[in-house]
């Protein structure tokens, strides 16, 4: 009995420890930046390095009509360069916008940073009396490209590898423990993104990240006009623009 209680006590410790350290680092969990230096980014030569109301972003002026991307939470802006290969810079403006606390920024990412990158990315985007928007974002950016259309409706939106709220993708990962309401950064893209209009979902039908459930009870909630959700048989959540379908399918809905 006394060796049961003990292990008992040691399980319980080991829980209430581990839960301990997810609430208190979760962020970490969350947002993986990488040292990229801002000002020196090679894979964008034809864009430049702006900031504006305190947020960063790689603009390329060319023509009235943009395209706004919001990036995952690894990585940086610099390394979304792929997205060229779906649209002509010749024939579109674009902006990768930047988050906090990212390619050494000295601020902490958070909802409310990230919030405010969107923001001011917006209020940026309104000083060039663009004739077209386009937002996109993919997997965590798809709550910030959510956002955007909340603030300020775009002519399209595509969002790849969505999710509806991030407490609901944590609970699915951790669910031992009670996320939803640990959570700090909850980024509830279902409630932003629920008037869009003229919307494209992509997800892999293999995403263990981000579970097609999510996706697709995004996609249910959207009662704006002229929404698609594409699933890409076989891919996954980092695999996904490997995949001939997706090409074909951001190619179209860009042009």
């Amino acid at each position: 009995m006394i060796r049961l209680k003990r292990l008992l006590f040691i399980i319980l410790g080991t829980y209430f420890i581990f839960g301990l350290a997810l609430f208190i680092f979760q962020r970490k969990f969350i947002y993986f930046p990488t040292p990229q230096e801002f000002n020196k980014c090679m894979n964008l030569p034809d864009a430049s390095p702006v900031e504006y109301e305190g947020t960063r972003m790689y603009v390329h002026k060319a023509t009235d009509n943009w395209v706004v991307i919001y990036h995952g939470n690894a990585g940086s802006a610099c390394d979304r360069s792929y997205y060229l290969n779906y649209f002509s810079p010749k024939n579109f403006s674009y902006i990768i916008v930047e988050y906090a606390g990212y390619s050494n920024d000295k601020n902490s990412p958070s909802q409310s940073a990230l919030m405010q990158n969107v923001e001011a990315a917006n209020n940026y985007i309104k000083t060039q009396n663009p004739t077209t928007i386009t937002v996109i974002g993919e997997s965590l950016g798809t709550a910030l490209a959510s956002y955007h259309s909340k603030i300020n409706p775009p002519n399209k939106l595509l969002l790849i590898s969505p999710f509806d709220s991030l407490s609901r993708v944590s609970q699915s990962h951790y669910w031992f423990y009670p996320t939803s309401l640990m959570l700090l950064d909850k980024f509830p893209a279902v409630k932003w993104v629920k008037g869009s209009n003229n919307v494209l979902i992509i997800q892999g039908t293999m995403d263990t990240l981000i579970p097609n459930i999510f996706g697709q009870a995004l996609y249910e909630q959207i009662s704006g006009k002229n929404k698609s959700l594409i699933k890409i048989p076989g891919a996954g959540h980092n695999d996904i623009y490997d995949f001939q379908l997706t090409v074909e399918e951001i190619t179209k809905f860009l042009k």
